[in-house]
Formats: structure tokens, C-alpha cells, sequence
């Protein structure tokens, strides 16, 4: 019999590899503040006091453009790696895509993109033209321009939760 740890271990890698889990590199026991819905200067300012080691953002689009969310592999990619530059990136590998067409309900693009910095990853559901994008930086960000560039190339309507990690 596997241990228990050998055996979390072995499910998170089979489910990172399946695009199921993301990786989060945030200390289990890592504080907290909840940001959304103030300013960029105000993340700053608290940011300040705070000093926090990493931002994470979970960016919603409703309303997508159809067209936007259902293009090609390769200009997927080129938005990814537009972002990941936008966010100071510096890729560990080129973005992992998939597309899953298996059921009509959840068809769409996911991705994952990783870097000493961070990660971002998204996934893009055609029945309904939503994507969310989930950015996990160590460099510091504006999550209000990062969601702008993301609303530019895929339109709708953006949803933003921001969070310091201590």
C-alpha cells in the first residue's frame, strides 16, 4: 500500500497533468487580504504595510465574443504569452493548451502557463461564451489593466477578485 503522502502526490501530478488542478505555490498556512473592489492605488498602499510576497487575480468574462473564444491554437497561445509578457513573465515552457470537446456543456479551451514568477491559467467554455482566467504573480501588477487587455481580446464583461498572499 502507497502512504498517504506518496499517494496525494502521485493523484495531484496525475490531475495537474490532466488539467483538472493547478498548481498554487502559496504556502498552506499563507495570510491573506481580500483587495476586490479597490483601486490599483489603494492595493499599492496597502501593499505597503502588508508586503505581500505574491497577488492573485480570478478574472470572470461573461458575454465573451463567440468568435474570440473559439479561435485557433496558435493565436490562443499568442494571447497567452501576450499576457505573460504583459505581467513581466518569463515562461518556464510554452503554454500547455487543450482543447476539451467531449461534453457540449463544458467544450473549450484551458490552459496553463508557468513561470519562476507565477502561473496563469484559464479556461474558455463555448455554450455559454465565458472564460476565467486565474493569474498568480510574485511580481507586482494592476489587475485592473491586466483584466482590460483580457476584456479587449475576448470582449465581455469582466468580474475581478483580487487577493494579497502573505
Amino acid at each position: 500500500m502507497e502512504p498517504l503522502i506518496g499517494g496525494i502526490m502521485k493523484l495531484n501530478k496525475n490531475l495537474i497533468a490532466s488539467g483538472l488542478l493547478t498548481l498554487c505555490l502559496a504556502p498552506i498556512h499563507a495570510e491573506s487580504i481580500n483587495c476586490t473592489g479597490k483601486t490599483a492605488k489603494a492595493i499599492e498602499q496597502i501593499n505597503q504595510t502588508f508586503k505581500a510576497f505574491a497577488q492573485e487575480t480570478s478574472i470572470e468574462l461573461a458575454h465573451c465574443n463567440p468568435e474570440s473564444i473559439r479561435r485557433s491554437a496558435d493565436e490562443m497561445k499568442l494571447f497567452i504569452q501576450k499576457l505573460a509578457a504583459a505581467l513581466h513573465l518569463k515562461p518556464f515552457s510554452q503554454p500547455h493548451l487543450v482543447h476539451f470537446s467531449d461534453n457540449k456543456a463544458m467544450a473549450g479551451y484551458q490552459f496553463v502557463l508557468m513561470s519562476e514568477q507565477g502561473s496563469i491559467s484559464g479556461r474558455f467554455v463555448n455554450q455559454t461564451n465565458s472564460a476565467l482566467f486565474t493569474i498568480f504573480c510574485c511580481n507586482p501588477y494592476n489587475a485592473y489593466a491586466v483584466a482590460e487587455i483580457i476584456s479587449q481580446d475576448f470582449g465581455g464583461t469582466p468580474s475581478i477578485d483580487i487577493k494579497l498572499r502573505k
